[in-house]
This record gives C-alpha cells, sequence and structure tokens, in this order.
C-alpha cells in the first residue's frame, strides 16, 4: 500500500468512528459549539511522471468552519473519546494555469489525544465534494492528467496541536496532506496531492469542562466470535475505445470473519468480478479470453457501534487477461442493521491507482 493509499485509509477510520458517535451522541444534549477560520499553504506532490507538469506548484486554500465537540456519557461509550464534528467550506487555488482553482464542501471529524486537556494534540479526517475549475479537455486543456471532471471527491488527513485560550477561543497549528480525484470515474484521473501547513482559530460561545470516564464496554458478540458475510456490490467505469463508453462491474465475496475484541476482527474470503470493460476489451482486440476473475482476501475490521471500517489485501487466482497488477488492497466503510444486514462504499486500489468505487450490500450470520 503507498503512503497516499495508507493516508486515505486512516480518513476513512476516522469517519466511521466520528459518523458513528455523531449519529449516536444526538440522543444527549451535552456538546459545545464553535465557529472559526482555518488557512493553509502548502507544496503540490508529485507522485507519477505524467502530472510532472504540476511540479513547483504552491497552493493554498482558506476554510470557514461549523463545528461540535461531543462530551457526554454517549459518546465516551462509543468511542472512548471526546471527538470534534463539523462542516467546512473553503476555496483553493493551486497556484498552476493547467490545475486551476476549486471550492470544497466537507465533514470532518477530529480525535483529541488528550481528552480533558486545553492543550491537546489531534489527528483529523475530511472528506467531501469539490469544484474545480479546469478539468481535462482535448481541447482546452489536454495536459491535465491529474482529474478530468469538474465535480470530484476530496479528502484531508491532518495533524496538530490544539490549544484553548480561555473559555472562549480555541487556536491551532496543524500539517495535512490533501487530495481530489473521482474515483476512476473518469480519465485521466492521477489526482491532485498536496502537502500543507495550516493556522486556524475560533470562536466558542457555550464551553463548559470534560468529565474523566471509567473505560467500559460490553461484547459485541452474544455465543460465537465467528461469523460468516455474504457481499455483493456494483458500480461503473467510464473507458475510451473506439470512443468514450460507460461499464458495469458486477462482484461478490464470501468472507469469514473473527471477534479479536470489541473494537476489532480479522477477515478472510474469496471473490467473484465481473467488469463488462474488461469484456469490451477482449472483443476489440478480439483476444481468447476470460473477463471473469476470482480473487482471495484477508483483512481487518475496525468496530465502532454500528459501523464497520475494513482494510483488505487480497490476490487474483483466476485473471487471464491481467489488466491489473496481481495484488490489490480494499478499504471501506459500512452500516450494521440489528437484522443483520450491512450497507456500505468501498474503494479498491492497485498501488495508488484506484480501480474503483463501488456500493455494496451484505448479509451477515
Amino acid at each position: 500500500m503507498s503512503k497516499i493509499q495508507i493516508l486515505k485509509t486512516l480518513i476513512f477510520l476516522l469517519f466511521t468512528a466520528g459518523s458513528s458517535c455523531f449519529v449516536h451522541a444526538q440522543k444527549e444534549n451535552n456538546s459545545y459549539r464553535k465557529v472559526g477560520v482555518r488557512s493553509y499553504v502548502g507544496s503540490v506532490f508529485v507522485h507519477s511522471e505524467d502530472v510532472e507538469n504540476t511540479s513547483g506548484a504552491r497552493p493554498y486554500a482558506i476554510d470557514i468552519e461549523w463545528s461540535k465537540r461531543f462530551k457526554g456519557q454517549t459518546s465516551w461509550d462509543l468511542c472512548r473519546c471526546y471527538p470534534t464534528t463539523g462542516f467546512v467550506l473553503g476555496y483553493q487555488n493551486y497556484d498552476n494555469e493547467i490545475l486551476g482553482s476549486g471550492a470544497h464542501v466537507a465533514y470532518f471529524v477530529q480525535y483529541h489525544f488528550l481528552q480533558t486537556s486545553r492543550l491537546s494534540p489531534f489527528i483529523r479526517g475530511t472528506g467531501g465534494v469539490s469544484y474545480n475549475s479546469n478539468p481535462h479537455d482535448f481541447t482546452n486543456n489536454p495536459h491535465n492528467e491529474s482529474y478530468s471532471l469538474p465535480v470530484n471527491f476530496s479528502l484531508q488527513f491532518a495533524g496538530g496541536i490544539e490549544f484553548q485560550w480561555k473559555d472562549q477561543w480555541i487556536f491551532d497549528l496543524s500539517t495535512s496532506f490533501n487530495h481530489i480525484s473521482n474515483g476512476g470515474l473518469e480519465q485521466p484521473n492521477k489526482g491532485i496531492n498536496w502537502i500543507s501547513l495550516g493556522l486556524g482559530a475560533y470562536f466558542v460561545p457555550n464551553f463548559t469542562p470534560f468529565m474523566n470516564r471509567q473505560d467500559v464496554q460490553p461484547k459485541v458478540y452474544n455465543d460465537s466470535p465467528w461469523f460468516r458475510r455474504f457481499e455483493i456490490y456494483g458500480s461503473a467505469l467510464s473507458r475510451t475505445f473506439e470512443e468514450k463508453e460507460r461499464f458495469l462491474v458486477f462482484g461478490s465475496t464470501f468472507l469469514m470473519g473473527y471477534y479479536l475484541s470489541n473494537l476489532h476482527s480479522l477477515l478472510g474470503g474469496i471473490e467473484w468480478n465481473m467488469d463488462q470493460s474488461l469484456a469490451r476489451k477482449i472483443e476489440v482486440e478480439e483476444l481468447n479470453k476470460n473477463h471473469h476473475r476470482i480473487s482471495v482476501n484477508v483483512g481487518h475490521e475496525f468496530i465502532l457501534g454500528d459501523f464497520r471500517f475494513s482494510q483488505k489485501i487480497g490476490t487474483y487466482v483466476f485473471d487471464q487477461l491481467q489488466e491489473n497488477d496481481r495484488l490489490y488492497h480494499k478499504w471501506g466503510i459500512a452500516y450494521l442493521h440489528n437484522s443483520g444486514v450491512l450497507f456500505g462504499v468501498e474503494v479498491k486500489a492497485h498501488r495508488h491507482v484506484a480501480e474503483m468505487i463501488v456500493g455494496k450490500v451484505a448479509f451477515q450470520f
């Protein structure tokens, strides 16, 4: 897994925990709000030869933030933390005529390592959508290999330190990794990656102190720690042969899992995949091959309330076309309903290149 994909994985981990805390913590009125502004400036990270034309760019951005920090028993029981969650509205300029500029709206989750301290290190994951001004165009902007749609997914992973001055003001200093791409919906899609340094200032109208609480957690299963899961997923991809076409992807996975603890489980499974774009390639190139693929994978799942965050690595055992690397990695988020049905999304990638984002339904028994 590349460094970029590891950072993306950490972002989704924060989202899993934060979303769960946010949904459950609405049952209690024990939080404080803050509003503020954060600015950051950085440097584009050139991760492949295709985006060498962005080298030397110094992007800058500014965000307006509305957020809430939970500090009640419900949040503590769910994630053993007092997280901050909220929304940002921002503008970014990529300092490069090929990349242009953009605006984004996103949701974030922030975790504080010293839960009750006024001086606290933190990590933060942010995800949303970004509108960008200069997508790839064969006529007007043919050299943009970074993004080809005006609307893209926006991700940020940040770490820093926060200081609360008196009861009404919070300041922070952070460093962050920023990324946009469309997840493989349209090509070219190498993405924009940049590293930045940021400063933030926030006003807190209703601060009250935190409480120290005991760490007690019930078991996540009743009888056996073993479970089984059958997943069905689908997606849509865009590829160009004689002309640009859109193709459907279908697949299914059978998994066995084992609960290691209240927060962790291990996964192992076998997966079947049918990609219509591969069938089209076989037709165009008149190949005598099969477009179906079978693979095996193993992984880990992080458990927070009704939410599951999974990370998997797999290898193909049947892949006649060999369009991608034999090894792949996947990460995803799913919500487990009390009926045993899961609903989620998952990203699949080969090294630093995302192949697809899929929606999935799974049945756990």
